[in-house]
């Protein structure tokens, strides 16, 4: 079964949740949670895996577009497929990196408790962030929405 629902409906709720969460009162009990999912599972390792998958499709479309171009394509439009896929390679090299600093060096609670206070208000925070950034927010706390 499939519920579609209007990101502008859900996201309110979900910034809700996520201040009540990261909120001082429950604040231990959130870290607490954060640590212990971290030690149970092998999720990073997967996820380094998939960025390194999603570099090696990026550059095989990368040698696809300049195979394109050696055979007479029409340069503007493969100069801009080239650009999307570079743009896609930095975006996913940078993902690896912070994967890869992650799994070497993972966040101990007082880390973790330094980046909310650094964060300050969140429920103020999430209510006026720019949407990239609390995109980049749900996805560090493991959040995936289609």
């Amino acid at each position: 079964m499939t519920i579609n629902l209007r990101e502008d409906h859900l996201l309110p709720s979900l910034d809700a949740w996520i201040a009540q969460v990261f909120d001082e009162a429950r604040l231990d009990e959130t870290l607490r949670a954060m640590l212990q999912t971290r030690q149970a599972g092998p999720r990073k390792d997967s996820e380094v895996e998939e960025v390194r998958r999603a570099l090696a499709a990026i550059e095989r479309r990368l040698a696809k577009h300049r195979a394109a171009l050696d055979a007479g394509a029409d340069p503007t439009v493969v100069a801009g497929w080239i650009t999307e896929a570079q743009r896609e390679r930095v975006l996913a090299a940078h993902r690896l990196t912070r994967r890869s600093t992650h799994a070497a060096h993972p966040l101990t609670g007082e880390e973790l408790r330094d980046i909310v206070a650094e964060l300050g208000n969140m429920k103020g925070w999430l209510l006026h962030a720019d949407p990239s950034r609390k995109e980049e927010l749900y996805r560090e706390l493991g959040l995936c929405m289609t």
